[in-house]
């Protein structure tokens, strides 16, 4: 691995990382950061390209082994590093991933027989409830996250921090028409819609009995016409 000092904050490779806390520059580019060894070691075994690490000397002799050879690591002095990054930097490591298209549906409906499960969110704007979220669809084997518009970046630093980098693996899709894609799973890959609700006469969680094929929406409001079609069922 070659390693390169950088004393200079004005090093425009150094973009990528500059004041993260305040903002989420790479939602609008082809990047992403990734922060923490254990998140950085994730990325660099994932599908996504590394285009660069950057650590702070405090963390320079636990650099991951995994990282590419021809991948630049950028060395800065502790104090340096949080200047940059605009807050305490404890985990002393960053790495800049580069963004992927966004899966289409046809990644969620190539499982075969097998129970499949996907999770939708209309509208979750909060990052550490996004990342709480695809850390659950990891653990229950959820196949695969559909994003409406009004969500938070899947791929910002607070979300792959929380979802303890498993939002590298998941299937994420970020649907630009939500109620279209819905409506595609249900008429043609034959996903039964289902929503949680807080209703006396929706169907009690214990008593539902899941088909082959489902989308669990918790957030009714967004379903629309959606609720009162065949394929939705109601789940409290």
């Amino acid at each position: 691995m070659a390693i390169e000092i950088v004393s200079d904050l004005k090093d425009s490779r150094l973009q990528p990382y500059r004041n993260l806390k305040a903002t989420n520059l790479t939602r609008w580019s082809n990047q992403f950061v990734a922060e923490g060894t254990l998140v950085v070691e994730r990325l660099l075994a994932s599908r996504f390209r590394v285009q660069s690490v950057l650590v702070s000397r405090r963390l320079a002799r636990q650099l991951p082994t995994t990282i590419p050879p021809d991948c630049p690591i950028f060395l800065l002095e502790h104090e340096l590093a949080e200047q940059l990054v605009g807050y305490t930097f404890h985990t002393g490591i960053l790495a800049c991933g580069l963004r992927q298209p966004s899966p289409t549906l046809d990644a969620l409906s190539a499982t075969g027989d097998r129970f499949t499960l996907v999770a939708v969110c209309p509208n979750v704007n909060d990052p550490e409830n996004i990342g709480a979220i695809i850390r659950l669809c990891a653990g229950f084997g959820v196949a695969g996250l559909i994003l409406g518009t009004g969500c938070a970046d899947p791929f910002s630093r607070r979300v792959l921090r929380v979802s303890m980098g498993t939002a590298l693996k998941l299937t994420i899709i970020e649907s630009r028409d939500l109620h279209g894609d819905l409506m595609r799973l249900r008429d043609e890959f034959g996903f039964e819609l289902c929503a949680t609700m807080l209703d006396a006469a929706a169907e009690p969680l214990e008593t539902t009995v899941p088909t082959n094929k489902m989308a669990s929406c918790s957030e009714t409001r967004s379903m629309g016409s959606m609720r009162s079609g065949p394929a939705c069922v109601p789940v409290g």
